[in-house]
């Protein structure tokens, strides 16, 4: 959850799940150690950034509600994922005014078919 976000506007279901100050009266950051402790991490794709986590760390990303999301905003948490060839088009289609300033992170083979 954004770290801005008021706790009340959070249902008690979730909140269970949620990262919080030791007041637990608003919303954090999760710690290194807490990320490596479980297989399943949710966050928006902006929260995602927050993590500072290296590129290999998720096998894998989920973003839910996608549609309602910028392209551009959707390849920010993917880009260690994507080839280079993919990002690049992302970078001149959707950066035009910065020149290409996304880069592919990893080195990700194309598809041997498609």
């Amino acid at each position: 959850m954004d770290t801005g976000c008021p706790l009340s506007q959070t249902d008690a279901a979730t909140l269970r799940y949620c990262c919080l100050t030791k007041d637990c009266r608003a919303f954090r950051v999760p710690m290194w150690a807490e990320l490596e402790r479980h297989s399943i991490v949710v966050a928006t794709a902006s929260q995602a950034r927050k993590l500072r986590v290296p590129a290999s760390f998720f096998s894998h990303i989920l973003i839910d509600e996608a549609t309602q999301m910028l392209e551009s905003q959707v390849t920010a948490p993917g880009n260690h994922r994507c080839t280079e060839a993919i990002v690049s088009f992302v970078s001149r289609h959707f950066y035009v005014a910065g020149g290409s300033p996304i880069h592919a992170s990893g080195k990700i083979l194309h598809h041997p078919q498609h």
